[in-house]
């Protein structure tokens, strides 16, 4: 140990010793000492805002880069808009290139300036805007593009290159089409350079360089000497920049010469814009600001200097006044207190000379004071004790009996160690420390809702409680609590809380719209729940009072206030329907019920109602009564169909086996009209689901069937007439036309005519093609008569059937009476299964 002792007073660091100075001294170097920092924050602050000027300027050039290239990106968006568009035509699918030029010549109109060609997969261009039909068309030079966008199968936009026909620099958007899966064509765009240039022309300043180039820094358009740069690189710092970010700041020189900052942004589709600006230009607002900022803060420290300097001297005058006045008081004489140029050395003389009597008065009321304290806690109606200096109860009142009851003696006990007997020992540690730090630092404390479970019995309780500092007799301090005892209260409030909490949420979570009203001869209504609040779209200070009669409908208002109002003053129960307005200004029919709730005297404390929605009840009711009807009317038509079906086919049957196939397969043609007429709520079908359900089975081969007709649903009567013809038609198409053979086909198609005059009308056409030579039949069978006669009579329509010798023709006109709806635009067309 002694070792050790030598050892670090040997490494001891030496103690620093200030010099003793005087006051003018001390302040003169504090005026030095504060000074100079403030210098050097003001020129950091300088440096600061003008770093703060020049961040901000970049990023105005930054955000003019990023619209720039936004603008760019559109443009290239146009352009793949217009192949894209293209690509779909059904004249390049169909391999009409001619059809297709005169489409891609209209579609230039979006694009003025650009150009359209259109390339096989081997490259070699089979049309071109910029050529004739009757020219040559070259093989294309981008065939490196080419096979990127077939293996992709993505648009592609290629770099600046010289076009082999316009022999100038451009670049293109490349589309590529497939059919089945294949390879057809590539659709090639020209990007004009001079589109571009005219994005450049934007509002950068007269010396600024904007430029736009590929991939491969070649400039695609460039402000100034667009001509002549368009195809050549960039300058090379600003192709280093773009090799390490694609986005950001370059420092470089342009290909004039000028020192510039470009701030550049890539594009989405590779191509890279900037806005070269001359730093003789882009740095002159922040060295303004610097020299500025300099200067005033210069001009500011010396001020600061003189004027520090001039207030050290006067304090020290007032300084050396206040040492003599203190030598005097220690005599025992007392020194006038003259105004100084320091009031606080005013205010110590005076303190000085009243000390002795402050001191002797304040000795005499201390002494009341504790004894008023004493008797004030002794006899206080609720909870208090002190704690003294030492940390030990001082003082327990009569109220705080009950508190400490398990805990004697309790005077002279440590507080912690009582707390600890009473509460958990986690709140006993935590009010310890509150009251630790209360008599450490003066602050007070002060909890209104402590509610905890008694270490000591068990028994949960709920105080609000504060504590003070407070000076004890022997002038030392301690601190003193006061409690009061919530346990009652707090219960009885839980016990209120949760009746109310589960009447509400059992209202509030029930699909009826309740209401609570009070138990007056008016009825008021105080309460209502969420579903009512969220079904009429209000708030529940619109709705108390009177204000639920504002949903009522106007027709049943009268009524129902009035009967709501006498059973109220009767006191009673009641029950009723009328319709409610929604929040969507709608009216719903309601079933309300009203209970007058009494207590054990049977007098009434509240009125409870509820209102259910019975709206879908009434309309289920009505639909029921429809539905019976329309059934009754449908199954009415549908047997005179099936008696007239079974009379022709029995007239026409050669045997009871020939009339069963037969009749059975009439009935199933019906039925499918009639399944499909189901699916749709019997309000129509659409004809071209209706053509594909009837046929598809007769079919032999999807390429021997084609359907074309516009997107039109049509009645259930023409539903069903148009089934049994399609019906007879195919099966004749089996059995003796097109389909008979091998190589016979048909084609089902229809359209909306004007008629002029009269309106429209759908006019539906069956035409067989390429089968055996059609003879007009010997004689007129079922199937005949439903072609020709039947279904046009049954929607007053007409029908033609012609026994041409290359194919059978049947058309039949419908009037408008039974077209349902109908769409401009073709909106079934299929080849193959139908």
């Amino acid at each position: 140990a002694q070792k050790l002792r030598a050892l670090a007073v040997r490494f001891r660091t030496p103690r620093i010793v200030l010099p003793v100075l005087s006051t003018r001294q001390y302040l003169t170097a504090l005026v030095l000492l504060t000074a100079i920092p403030l210098l050097c924050l003001a020129l950091f602050m300088s440096s600061a805002m003008v770093a703060t000027e020049r961040q901000a300027n970049r990023g105005t050039l930054m955000s003019s880069a990023r619209t720039l290239a936004l603008l760019v990106d559109n443009e290239i968006d146009r352009h793949l808009a217009v192949a894209s568009t293209l690509a779909t035509a059904p004249a390049l699918q169909a391999r009409d290139i001619a059809a297709f030029k005169q489409q891609a010549v209209r579609a230039l109109a979006a694009i003025p300036g650009a150009w359209i060609n259109v390339a096989d997969p081997s490259g070699q261009l089979v049309m071109s805007t910029l050529l004739a039909d009757g020219d040559v068309f070259p093989r294309r030079n981008t065939l490196d593009l080419m096979r990127q966008v077939w293996a992709s199968r993505q648009p592609q936009v290629s770099d600046v290159v010289l076009g082999q026909i316009t022999k100038r620099y451009n670049a293109i958007v490349e589309l590529p089409v497939f059919k089945d899966g294949t390879p057809l064509y590539s659709i090639i765009v020209g990007l004009n350079p001079d589109r571009f240039l005219a994005l450049l022309r934007g509002e950068f300043g007269r010396d600024a360089v904007v430029a736009l180039v590929d991939r491969k820094s070649n400039f695609v358009a460039r402000i100034p000497d667009h001509d002549n740069r368009v195809g050549t690189l960039a300058s090379e710092g600003w192709r280093a920049a773009m090799a390490l970010s694609p986005e950001g700041f370059s420092d470089n020189v342009t290909l004039e010469g000028e020192a510039s900052v470009t701030p550049y942004v890539k594009t989405k589709y590779g191509w890279t814009v900037g806005i070269a600006y001359p730093k003789r230009v882009t740095e002159a607002p922040a060295r303004k600001l610097f020299w500025t900022l300099a200067f005033i803060g210069g001009a500011l420290t010396l001020a600061s200097l003189a004027l520090g300097l001039g207030l050290a001297r006067r304090m020290v005058g007032s300084m050396q006044v206040l040492v003599d006045a203190a030598r005097s008081l220690s005599d025992g004489r007392t020194i006038a207190a003259d105004s100084l140029a320091l009031q606080e050395a005013t205010e110590i003389i005076r303190v000085l000379n009243s000390t002795a009597k402050t001191i002797a008065d304040k000795t005499t009321d201390l002494s009341r004071a504790h004894d008023t304290f004493v008797a004030l806690v002794q006899h206080a109606p609720f909870g208090v004790y002190l704690v003294d200096s030492d940390f030990r109860i001082a003082q327990v009142s009569d109220g705080s009996a009950k508190a400490f009851a398990n805990v004697q003696p309790v005077l002279g006990r440590d507080l912690a160690e009582v707390l600890k007997a009473v509460w958990p020992a986690e709140f006993a540690e935590e009010a310890t420390a509150r009251f630790r730090h209360t008599l450490e630092t003066g602050e007070p404390y002060h909890q209104s809702s402590l509610e905890e479970t008694r270490h000591d019995t068990g028994a949960d309780e709920a105080y609000d409680w504060q504590i003070e500092r407070v000076t004890m007799p022997d002038g030392k301090f301690g601190v003193v609590c006061y409690y009061y005892d919530l346990t009652a209260e707090k219960r009885a409030e839980a016990a209120l809380r949760a009746s109310e909490e589960r009447f509400r949420n059992l209202a509030d979570n029930i699909p009826q719209l309740a209401w609570i009203a009070d138990a007056g001869t008016d009825g008021k209504v105080h309460w209502f729940n969420k579903s009512w609040l969220d079904y009429t779209g209000t708030t529940l200070e619109q709705m108390a009072g009177s204000g639920w009669e504002i949903v009522h409908h106007p027709d049943h208002a009268p009524r129902v206030v009035e009967k709501f109002k006498h059973h109220v003053r009767e006191g009673l129960d009641w029950e009723d329907t009328f319709p409610l307005r929604g929040k969507d200004g709608q009216y719903r029919w309601f079933l309300s019920r009203m209970k007058c709730i009494r207590d054990d005297t049977g007098a009434i404390v509240r009125i409870f109602g509820t209102n259910t929605d019975i709206t879908e009840r009434n309309e289920a009711v009505e639909y029921q009564r429809f539905l019976l009807s329309e059934l009754a009317h449908r199954m009415k038509n549908q047997l005179a169909v099936i008696q007239a079906m079974a009379g022709q086919t029995a007239r026409n049957a050669g045997s009871l086996k020939e009339f069963r196939e037969q009749f059975a397969q009439r009935v199933q043609g019906l039925a499918v009209a009639t399944d499909l007429l189901v699916s749709q709520g019997w309000t129509g079908a659409q004809l071209g689901e209706l053509v594909r359900r009837q046929v598809q089975l007769f079919v032999p081969a999807p390429e021997r069937l084609e359907c074309e007709g516009a997107n039109v649903s049509i009645s259930p009567d023409a539903a069903q007439a148009i089934g049994l013809a399609l019906h007879e038609l195919a099966t004749n198409a089996v059995k003796h036309g097109a389909w008979s053979g091998t190589g016979g086909r048909v084609k089902i198609s229809w359209q909306i005519k004007s008629d002029g005059a009269t309106g429209s009308s759908l006019r539906l056409n069956w035409q067989e093609h390429d089968g055996p030579a059609v003879e007009p039949p010997t004689r007129k069978g079922f199937g005949h008569v439903v072609m020709q006669s039947v279904a046009a009579q049954r929607v007053d329509g007409a029908a033609e059937l012609v026994f041409a010798p290359e194919g059978l023709i049947w058309t039949m006109t419908i009037p408008k009476t039974h077209i349902v709806e109908r769409g401009g635009a073709l909106a079934w067309h299929s080849k193959g299964s139908g």
